[in-house]
């Protein structure tokens, strides 16, 4: 019978992988690399298929990852081995491979459900899990006085035996050995299997450096803390048949609440299910993490409903998430207990695209509890570098980021100290109508802080932000206005009396306004070309290069180019009242209009004017005594 060679070992030096280093396979018993390479007098022929036709090299280097580069048949099961680094140390000897004296031999796991031991100790070797060389099978050993739960993994239970368990010693353990088949086919029971065996913190190998995919009908996840990793590039797909299941959930563990993780893995919702990851706890990290085709949002950053507590201390890095029903990335704070937060957050080199299939959503969201939740927050989140591409254009949430509440009013809770730097937020379909690089709902009112630092708008982005009720935003070098015409880059809402509109922020990389308000109150500033039937106040036009000042929509005084302070339509607006007036005037000259009829009498004031009787400059007192200063000779 043909043996494989366990091809799913991974060959490390302490936690690094061997590579472009030797793995001999020699007869049992003796040293496979005597006299090598000279005269190896102890190697035995190996060959790279079940039929033992195509003879190899012996020994087979190792890849980049550790592993051989070529699948190794041999003609027994018993063999020894020996690995050496690429310095031709040796880092691993075992004379004893496969079945060894005294010990048993089986195909695969039904069958080992079948064998009982003979004595406590024994060893079995089991070719596979369900067939020779498929990676799910190894050693196990007999432990006669076990009643422990099996789990088909790393506990089998023979078929009517109550006492005595098969046990695999503790070793280097992935969802082959649980029965996951990364061919595709459902293997949701035995990867939920595998997962529910660990202990909090475990961690969930998947392999993937032969294409594998492996595949669940079911939600996956844990009564306590679990991380997922994936060697190579494994992919792991869902066919969830509910709308409301998500396809993993991370659980808050009571007492150990932390190190949840995923790391190197694809994941591809299909369109099914809820919510494609759903996080909770502290301490938790993504790492190079692609979500596909989610059912509703890709990734939910989440505190639970009933529960009293937080999510702090968190990274995300290179994570891609691409095609979701509503929102790519959501903070969403749903527990309804005063003090609960979502705190600390760190994510860098994150790529969000094609989010709202639904008909609604955002690319990133930032969801608030209804009602009154003294100091409940989001808070302290840092987004370092990323690109956000919004593409559906079908949607009643036109936006990139979003700041949401449940119901009702939020009135308590916050979302503060949120910093995006080097982002590049973008449509590469078309533009949107209405739609806006950053945008808070109606009612929530508690906005302390943010600051956008480098962001780029790329095109098809109609505003930089909409919202209202910010106690301090901080826009610095946001560029990209071209792409978008003279449309404004920064648009509050309407409803609001005291509101903020800063249009092509940034434009030539410094930072253009700066304004500090006792009680954050500004009655109307709009820096921007508006058109003639805007009500504003104090305008800066770019076009005209003026500075305007408008009343009810017209304007009625300019400061033009040179300087000049002028009325914008010809007439005699008065500089000053009798209850307002200027105090010192200081000015090169004073131009008086040559010839005008003397002035009415008013008390208390005198008129200088060029009478146009006689042309004489005259001075009128406010008793109604009229004299002469100079005359026009």
């Amino acid at each position: 019978m043909a043996v494989l060679v366990d091809e799913h070992k991974q060959w490390l030096d302490g936690n690094l992988p061997i590579v472009n280093g030797k793995v001999f396979v020699g007869t049992q018993g003796n040293n496979p690399t005597t006299g090598y390479p000279d005269a190896p007098v102890n190697l035995i022929t190996i060959y790279s298929d079940r039929e033992l036709t195509t003879a190899i090299t012996n020994p087979q280097a190792t890849d980049a990852d550790g592993r051989t580069v070529n699948k190794i048949w041999i003609p027994d099961v018993e063999y020894s081995l020996v690995v050496w680094d690429s310095d031709d140390v040796q880092k691993y000897i075992s004379l004893n491979e496969g079945k060894k004296a005294g010990e048993l031999k089986v195909s695969d796991i039904a069958e080992l459900k079948t064998t009982e031991g003979d004595y406590d100790g024994q060893f079995s070797y089991v070719a596979g899990y369900y067939s020779t060389g498929d990676g799910g099978g190894g050693d196990f050993y007999w432990a006669a006085s076990s009643t422990e739960t099996a789990d088909d993994g790393m506990i089998v239970q023979v078929t009517g035996v109550t006492t005595g368990r098969w046990k695999r010693p503790e070793g280097e353990i992935n969802a082959f050995h649980y029965g996951a088949t990364g061919d595709g086919v459902d293997s949701g029971a035995r990867i939920i299997a595998y997962i529910q065996s660990l202990p909090a913190g475990g961690e969930a190998v998947f392999l993937g450096n032969n294409g594998e995919t492996y595949n669940s009908t079911i939600q996956l996840t844990h009564t306590t803390s679990f991380k997922l990793v994936g060697i190579g590039s494994p992919k792991l797909t869902f066919n969830i048949v509910s709308s409301t299941t998500d396809c993993i959930d991370f659980p808050w563990s009571v007492g150990k609440p932390d190190n949840n993780g995923i790391e190197n893995i694809t994941i591809d919702a299909q369109d099914t299910g809820q919510d494609v990851i759903v996080m909770r706890g502290i301490n938790w990290k993504v790492k190079g993490l692609v979500i596909l085709n989610a059912g509703r949002d890709g990734f939910s950053v989440q505190t639970n409903e009933t529960q009293s507590w937080f999510v702090e201390n968190f990274s995300i890095r290179d994570m891609e998430i691409d095609t979701c029903g509503r929102n790519g990335l959501a903070f969403h704070l749903r527990l309804k207990l005063a003090g609960s937060f979502i705190n600390e957050g760190y994510l860098s080199n994150v790529e969000i695209r094609d989010c709202g299939n639904n008909g609604t959503g955002t690319e990133i969201k930032f969801i608030v509890p209804e009602n009154t939740y003294p100091a409940c927050k989001i808070a302290n989140i840092y987004f370092n570098k990323g690109n956000i591409d919004q593409r559906i254009a079908a949607r009643t949430e036109p936006y990139c980021i979003m700041i949401d509440k449940d119901s009702g009013v939020t009135n308590g809770a916050t979302v503060e100290l949120i910093k995006f730097d080097s982002w590049v937020l973008e449509n590469t379909t078309a533009t949107i109508a209405g739609s806006s690089a950053f945008y808070i709902d109606t009612g929530c009112d508690n906005i302390p802080q943010w600051d956008i630092d480098r962001v780029v708008l790329a095109g098809g982005i109609s505003n930089t932000f909409q919202g209202t009720s910010f106690k301090r935003l901080w826009f610095k070098d946001v560029s990209g206005r071209s792409q978008f015409g003279d449309s404004g880059t920064i648009a509050l809402a309407s409803t609001t009396a005291n509101q903020l509109v800063v249009t092509e922020s940034g434009n030539d990389g410094d930072a253009g306004i700066s304004i500090i308000t006792a009680n954050n109150k500004l009655a109307s500033l709009f820096f921007g070309d508006l058109d003639d039937g805007d009500v504003a106040g104090f305008i800066y036009s770019h076009t005209a290069n003026q500075i305007q000042v408008k009343v009810s929509g017209s304007n009625k005084m300019l400061v033009d180019t040179d300087g000049s302070l002028l009325p914008v339509t010809s007439g005699t607006p008065a500089l000053g009242s009798p209850t307002a007036r200027f105090g010192n005037g200081h000015m090169h000259r004073l131009s008086l209009t040559d010839g005008i009829s003397a002035p009415a009498t008013v008390l208390g004031q005198a008129y200088i004017y060029v009478d146009t009787t006689d042309g004489d400059l005259k001075i009128k007192f406010g008793d109604g005594v009229i004299k002469t200063i100079t005359t026009d000779v």
